[in-house]
């Protein structure tokens, strides 16, 4: 029975890493693509289609990583949970900004910690 219980605990750490990961690797390329459509034509990127679809895409995937998160978080490593939600905070201290600069804010926070939260994810399923 012990050994089940540990293969099912297993199998839910790496469902969870990876619907965390998948949503935040698919959020960091659209932030990628929102900052790239911002030359040369600042000004009429904010409202275009694209820009919104684009966003709302990213926002989308980041919701999904948050909900697997949150759900699976008494599954997740201690320094994974800290780095995840320094990542959030980071990219949530944006009050005072406008595009682009909230949208570099998070672009770049989710490129910097990105690779680091699938580094620790890898090390929490092995």
């Amino acid at each position: 029975m012990s050994q089940y219980k540990q293969e099912k605990s297993w199998e839910v750490r790496r469902e969870a890493y990876s619907t965390i990961i998948n949503g935040l690797t698919l959020s960091k390329n659209q932030a990628l693509n929102i900052l790239e459509g911002y030359d040369p034509h600042q000004d009429d990127w904010c409202g275009s289609d694209r820009y919104n679809e684009t966003k709302r895409k990213m926002f989308e995937n980041l919701k999904i990583s948050y909900d697997a998160f949150q759900k699976n978080r008494l599954f997740l490593s201690n320094d994974f949970i800290k780095k995840y939600e320094a990542m959030r905070d980071k990219m949530n201290d944006d009050t005072n900004l406008f595009p682009p600069d909230i949208d570099e804010n998070i672009s770049n926070t989710l490129q910097k910690n990105v690779p680091l939260l699938e580094a620790l994810a890898q090390a929490g399923i092995q």
